[in-house]
């Protein structure tokens, strides 16, 4: 079980990792991929190291529900903050089919 968690867990990295490497260089210009790719990259690495270690000093804490109530509530909130800048008008959406 622990073997097919840690496969689920790396696929499901290595799919985040480049879709969002791929997003960061398709929102900038050309001439800023290394700015881009770099900070990208800082904040990947950034976000696998204090998120561990801060969820579980609050799992050690207060418990495991806690911790998942916490996590839950940032990911609504990141969604709402996602929504706020990006909303209807994100560069990336474009129609499925196009019109006639």
């Amino acid at each position: 079980m622990i073997v097919a968690a840690g496969v689920a867990h790396g696929l499901g990295l290595s799919n985040l990792q480049s879709a969002g490497q791929a997003l960061s260089l398709k929102l900038v210009d050309r001439t800023r991929y290394a700015q881009a790719t770099s900070t990208f990259f800082i904040a990947w690495d950034l976000s696998l190291g204090v998120t561990p270690a801060l969820f579980g000093y609050i799992a050690h804490l207060a418990g495991f529900t806690v911790m998942y109530s916490v996590l839950g509530g940032v990911v609504i909130s990141a969604a709402i903050v996602y929504y706020a800048v990006h909303g209807r008008s994100h560069p990336l959406k474009r129609p499925l089919f196009k019109r006639r």
